[in-house]
């Protein structure tokens, strides 16, 4: 027998379509409003499926995914929540609950891809230069290769590249992505220079007799206020072994040969050297240096540091290449000693 006190069945859906201002009208641009009004004594819902939509009451309809049921609204008035946008001039009614579970029910379903993504930046074109294989993406790229072999240059490496990932990349750009690899390997070469006084403190504590002299002048430099700074920056070094001084003064007939190489790195300057011949008729290195320039100035300066520590033995004969300043330097620091110019250069 049917109970007369039967619960009413749950209240339709809105009917599509309204006058003005009904909910039709809104588009996706405007957030949706919708007051969610319970009687008391709603109990929570348990967690559903989120496959149809459930009513508890006569006045409520509530998602079977939600753990609990809105707040009851106080007598102040009703709590007023923001419901998700509709599709450009849909309809409220129109919304499927199959919509709503899609985009409320399952936020697990949005997943995280760990892989790391390999696709060259453009390929199938060798002879166009590509425009997005940047500078770090190549630095990644070239890493290990410089890592086997450090004196892998540009051309190297933008062959490689094209090899491994068909796309062609000019040779500037590779020029920098070595330096930044080389960086990433053996940390900024600009922060070596603040260790130079380390490395003095170091081969004079292990090598007593030996001797790292250092040069810096003072560099001005103005700020974006306007007002003129001063900084010390190195200059030059000259770095002279006990054992190779010593060696050439006990065992070297007394012949130097001195000359200079350019240093083709990101830090320009000359690398020079002063060497002898032992009693084997091999090179026996005395000394060594970085000078900041070929000039006057600058080779007289290492060649005083030369001279504090062999002296100036008797039978001395310095041989020299056409360096700038050279052998004015020569005849200053070593006043009467035979010294002459390499046959090659002059040829």
């Amino acid at each position: 027998m049917a109970s007369s006190a039967a619960e009413p069945p749950p209240p339709s859906p809105p009917p599509p379509g309204g006058g003005e201002g009904s909910a039709s009208t809104r588009s996706r641009s405007t957030p949706v409003v919708v007051e969610f009004v319970y009687p008391s004594g709603v109990p929570p819902l348990p967690v559903g499926r989120g496959e149809d939509w459930e009513s508890e009451g006569s006045n409520a309809w509530i998602p079977s995914g939600s753990t609990s049921a809105p707040p009851v609204p106080s007598a102040s008035g009703s709590q007023i929540v923001p419901a998700i946008d509709v599709e450009d001039d849909a309809e409220i009614g129109d919304q499927s609950p199959q919509d709503d579970e899609d985009e409320l029910m399952f936020p697990e379903l949005i997943k995280k891809n760990e892989e790391v993504h390999r696709c060259p930046p453009r390929g199938g074109e060798p002879e166009v230069k590509s425009k997005l294989a940047k500078t770090r993406w190549l630095a990644d790229a070239i890493l290990d290769w410089l890592r086997e072999t450090p004196s892998l240059g540009p051309t190297a490496l933008k062959k490689k590249i094209l090899e491994k990932f068909d796309i062609n990349v000019p040779y500037m750009r590779m020029f920098y992505a070595k330096e930044m690899a080389l960086d990433r390997i053996n940390g900024p070469s600009n922060e070596s220079f603040h260790l130079l006084y380390t490395f003095k403190a170091k081969v004079e504590m292990a090598n007593p007799g030996s001797v790292v002299a250092i040069d810096k002048h003072t560099v001005p430099y103005k700020l974006e206020s306007g007002n003129v700074m001063h900084k010390e920056c190195f200059r030059r070094a000259f770095v002279c072994f006990k054992a190779c001084w010593k060696g050439f003064l006990d065992g070297c007939r007394p012949y130097l040969a001195v000359d200079a190489t350019t240093l083709h790195g990101r830090f320009k300057g000359h690398l020079v050297a002063a060497t002898a011949v032992d009693g084997h008729n091999w090179m026996f290195p005395v000394a060594y240096g970085v000078l900041e320039v070929e000039s006057e100035e600058s080779w007289t300066w290492f060649l005083q540091n030369l001279r504090d520590h062999i002296g100036h033995p008797p039978g001395l004969t310095i041989h020299i290449d056409a360096c700038k300043g050279l052998e004015s330097a020569v005849e200053a620091v070593f006043p009467g000693v035979e010294h002459r110019k390499c046959m090659r250069h002059l040829v």
